[in-house]
């Protein structure tokens, strides 16, 4: 019988080969799905968080905003959409000066809620414009949300 056999160097270099072509199919594989759930973890933040969610707007009646002067306060309702707000800091500018409040609130503002809010003015003079900045929470800390602030212009006497 004439047999031959395969050479041992032969055989380990077939088996190497088969080896890393074998790793490099479940390697891509792999990659593919670690794409996947990192897509999926990356949009978790669509459901929103911290700043994302806090959106507050003045209430409107008649399309003019309930915000109006009377002698030394402003008076307003803030009402907020899907999320609750934690805090909202506002900056007042005058005709004789600027104040600036860091927290209006006593409580939050629930989900799909209102509040009644006083902001005295002391010292202002009339009012140019009212800057209200929410405030929403990150973990454990209450951060501003600049990009989310309502700017109201053109305050009325109550």
């Amino acid at each position: 019988m004439n047999t031959r056999g395969m050479s041992p160097l032969i055989a380990t270099v077939l088996l190497i080969a088969f080896a890393v072509i074998l790793g490099a199919i479940v390697m891509s594989w792999g990659e593919k799905y670690i794409e996947e759930k990192a897509e999926f973890v990356n949009n978790k933040s669509e459901v929103g968080t911290g700043c994302d969610t806090a959106d507050i707007h003045v209430v409107n009646i008649q399309g003019l905003p309930k915000v109006c002067q009377h002698d030394e306060t402003l008076q307003l309702t803030l009402e907020t959409e899907d999320h609750q707000v934690w805090d909202v800091h506002a900056r007042v500018i005058g005709e004789k000066n600027t104040l600036v409040q860091e927290s209006l609130l006593t409580a939050p503002i629930p989900q799909a809620g209102a509040a009644n809010i006083l902001i005295h003015t002391t010292g202002a003079g009339n009012i140019q414009q009212l800057k209200l900045t929410p405030k929403s929470r990150e973990g454990r800390n209450v951060i501003l949300c600049s990009k989310k602030a309502v700017i109201v212009e053109n305050i009325r006497k109550c």
